[in-house]
């Protein structure tokens, strides 16, 4: 008769690393910033697909096509400033979680 090994949990961290991750969108103005946050994000951390956007309206495009699991935001856009950013791209993004990244000085943002 056959002996059944015994059955243990799958290990967290093997399931974590054999799933792919989901995209991740940057928004940011500033290209150096963006080039350096890609990197970072794909070459240290390991993240697969990184897109960027330079504006809202650039971000919308590519939330309409792709469904993110992180998105690095700067408040400042070109066509968006302050909280009003945050609030537009929660409502577009409900799922993704949201890493807000300014140089703004003002302490009440």
């Amino acid at each position: 008769m056959p002996v059944e090994a015994p059955r243990s949990e799958p290990d967290p961290a093997a399931v974590a690393s054999a799933s792919p991750a989901p995209p991740i969108l940057v928004i940011e103005d500033n290209s150096q910033w963006s080039e350096i946050m890609i990197r970072v994000l794909t070459s240290r951390h390991g993240f697969g697909t990184v897109h960027t956007a330079t504006s809202l309206a650039e971000a919308k495009r590519l939330i309409d096509t792709e469904s993110f699991g992180l998105v690095l935001l700067d408040l400042n856009l070109p066509d968006s400033r302050g909280l009003a950013t945050l609030e537009l791209v929660k409502a577009a993004v409900p799922q993704a979680a949201i890493l807000v990244m300014t140089g703004e000085a003002d302490q009440d943002l």
